[in-house]
């Protein structure tokens, strides 16, 4: 009796492609991630831009405490229409751009280049700046020259006693300097390569009061909802929009 092998069943080893269900589940799970990351990302950045401003703001602080000691403890005046000589100074900005920064920081980057110091660009800009020229493009880092203010606390005093940007502060004058800000985080100003050179305890008032700290119009809450500020003990710290109840006028004038 002849026998015969049984057929076997032969499983096909296709490839399957994904189902729409799942393509759309692998969409969600990556939109997911990508909502996680970026604002976990944000912070992080804003935090080392943050401290790399802080850092600024010390050199500065600290290009401020030499000049005072230089100049019997006078700060620099804040508007000035003193002209410096720039002859054989070695800076990395060029003449019409130095034309274009107050004049307080305009000393201190011939101060520390006669004293072969640099606080050019490198102390006077800030990373992670999201600035825009007048045609509306976003303006290179190398572009910008100024991303701090003065305070009122930097204004000398006139014949009246009256703050004035045209007279240089003396240290003596201003009591409470580890609570005294001297220098702030600010807004570019308009389309220009700089922030608003010097900042009035009138307008920092408005900006603190404003509901949201993007509707400020002066002070920059720039990283994390807060303004780094050089204190006039040389120190530097932040403050957070919400913590305006901490800042009154003598913060902000050294009186």
């Amino acid at each position: 009796m002849s026998t015969h092998p049984i057929p076997q069943n032969k499983t096909s080893h296709r490839a399957r492609g994904f189902t729409l269900i799942e393509l759309l589940v692998v969409i969600a799970i990556i939109a997911l991630l990508v909502s996680i990351t970026i604002p976990i990302y944000r912070l992080v950045n804003d935090g080392t831009n943050s401290a790399r401003s802080l850092a600024n703001l010390k050199s500065i602080g600290s290009g401020i405490s030499v000049y005072a000691a230089e100049n019997n403890n006078y700060l620099p005046v804040v508007e000035s229409e003193e002209t410096l000589d720039w002859t054989n100074i070695e800076i990395d900005i060029e003449d019409e751009d130095l034309e274009k920064l107050p004049a307080w920081v305009r000393t201190l980057i011939h101060f520390a280049a006669e004293n072969d110091s640099d606080m050019s660009r490198r102390v006077f800009n800030c990373p992670g700046l999201r600035w825009k020229d007048s045609e509306g493009k976003k303006m290179p880092a190398e572009d910008i020259l100024l991303a701090y203010g003065a305070t009122d606390a930097m204004n000398g005093f006139d014949e009246d006693d009256e703050l004035t940007p045209l007279e240089p502060r003396h240290l003596a004058t201003i009591e409470n300097k580890p609570n005294t800000i001297l220098v702030v985080e600010t807004k570019q100003d308009g389309s220009d390569p700089q922030s608003y050179g010097q900042v009035t305890w009138r307008e920092a008032n408005r900006d603190f009061g404003r509901p949201k700290h993007t509707e400020a119009n002066v002070i920059d809450f720039r990283f994390k909802k807060a303004m780094n500020a050089l204190m006039a003990d040389g120190s530097a710290r932040g403050f957070r929009h919400k913590d305006k109840g901490d800042l009154e006028e003598p913060h902000w004038t050294g009186e």
